[in-house]
């Protein structure tokens, strides 16, 4: 849409389409919403329907789950090359299976662990 003029901004999330643009040889024009006084934090959130908090049998599996994805996102935050690779195997997305698209994925593991993205102060 921006290309054929029918819009003058876009949100995008700079690890992805950033680094997509930027391999693309497209030049970005990008503001902070901190600047404009806007909070702004990547983070995804996760949340379970109350009925499965109520029973302990489910309670401990999304407890387990919640621990693999914490080990997850801090594994990715110390090795973003591996969990490129693993991103792009596990996905089977066809838009990965190109060159372009590997580069994509390891660019945008580099930006997001070198950024602090993946982990709070904590290491969390």
């Amino acid at each position: 849409m921006m290309r054929a003029g029918l819009a003058d901004s876009t949100w995008i999330f700079l690890g992805w389409e950033g680094v997509s643009a930027e391999l693309q040889g497209l030049s970005l024009r990008t503001f902070s919403l901190q600047d404009a006084g806007v909070p702004y934090g990547y983070s995804p959130v996760l949340l379970a329907h109350p009925v499965l908090l109520a029973n302990e049998e489910d309670k401990q599996r999304l407890a387990a789950f919640l621990e693999a994805t914490e080990r997850g996102f801090q594994f990715a935050a110390s090795n973003p090359a591996e969990a490129a690779q693993i991103l792009i195997r596990a996905s089977q997305h066809p838009s990965l299976a190109s060159q372009v698209g590997q580069e994509l994925a390891t660019r945008s593991q580099a930006l997001l662990s070198a950024g602090g993205n993946y982990l709070n102060s904590s290491g969390r």
